[in-house]
C-alpha cells in the first residue's frame, strides 16, 4: 500500500518496529537479533555529503561568510566587504591611486584581507 510523506515514514517505522529516535541514533543490536549493547545505524542516510568544492572555493566561501558576519555586527562597512570579497574593484577603496598597477591593487586587497581576517587588536565578542 503506497503511503505519502510523513505517513510513509511512520508506516516504515511500524513495519520495522523502530522509533524516530532510534532511526537517528541507532537501533540496539539485540533488537535485530544480535548480541551485545552496540547500536546499529547508517549515518550515510542522515548526513549530507560535503559539496564538491575545491579547497580554494571552500576558503573563499568561508572568508565571505566571515566578512558578512563583520558587516552584520557593524565591524566592517558593506562596500569594503564587497571589495575584499572580490565583488567590487579594489580601485574603489578610498585613497587608492588611480594609476596603481594590477599587482599593487592585488597586494593591497590581500593585505586588507589579512588585516580583517587575522587582524591584531580585533576583539571577538
Amino acid at each position: 500500500m503506497a503511503v505519502r510523506g510523513n505517513n510513509r515514514t511512520k508506516e516504515r517505522q511500524q513495519i520495522f518496529e523502530v522509533t524516530s529516535a532510534e532511526v537517528l541514533t541507532g537501533v540496539p543490536v539485540k533488537r535485530l537479533g544480535g548480541e551485545g549493547e552496540d547500536l546499529v545505524f547508517d549515518a550515510c542516510d542522515h548526513v549530507h555529503p560535503p559539496l564538491d568544492f575545491t579547497q580554494n572555493d571552500r576558503g573563499r566561501a568561508l572568508a565571505r561568510s566571515v566578512l558578512g558576519a563583520y558587516v552584520a555586527a557593524g565591524r566592517l562597512d558593506e562596500r569594503t566587504a564587497e571589495i575584499l570579497s572580490g565583488s567590487a574593484p579594489v580601485s574603489d577603496l578610498p585613497g587608492v591611486s588611480k594609476d596603481a598597477s594590477v599587482s599593487e591593487l592585488r597586494d593591497l586587497r590581500s593585505m586588507l584581507l589579512l588585516r580583517e581576517l587575522f587582524g591584531a587588536g580585533r576583539r571577538v565578542p
